[in-house]
């Protein structure tokens, strides 16, 4: 028996919805106690699922994906703000129940372009670094207002 296109599409989401469930659960903090923060539970490296304030999923075949299950994909390129930018040129993406799926687009970048983006990178690390020290806010003002 060959899957028809409504069976797919259902599987699919099947994963889509298991995969949800998942991230949100690793990228979620869990009371268990009344002790403070020493009665926090969570994974580690959980924040990884969360990217700019999202929590994202990232898979291979983002296209065959967004194509079973009727989605359209959106598309942006990276600039040294993002952590990938040495080494992609941007992602595919589709944001489904909260949840961003993505899949990054390969830069096959020459050598010599890999290291200038490397070095644009470290830049604007740096310079982000550089104006968060010269805020005008003390670290202590910030702990206040939290």
């Amino acid at each position: 028996m060959s899957l028809t296109h409504e069976m797919i599409k259902e599987n699919v989401f099947n994963w889509l919805d298991a995969l949800i469930v998942g991230a949100k659960a690793m990228s979620t903090v869990m009371q268990c106690g009344t002790d403070d923060w020493r009665s926090e539970a969570s994974v580690y490296n959980g924040e990884d699922n969360i990217v700019d304030g999202i929590v994202t999923v990232h898979i291979h075949n983002i296209e065959q994906v967004a194509k079973a299950v009727e989605i359209d994909i959106q598309h942006h390129d990276f600039t040294p703000a993002n952590e990938y930018y040495a080494y992609f040129k941007g992602e595919n993406f589709f944001i489904y129940n909260g949840v961003k799926f993505s899949g990054m687009i390969y830069g096959d970048f020459s050598d010599k372009e890999k290291s200038a983006r490397i070095e644009e990178r470290k830049r604007y690390e740096e310079n982000a670094g550089e104006q968060g020290s010269n805020s005008g806010a003390s670290e202590e003002v910030s702990v206040d207002n939290e």
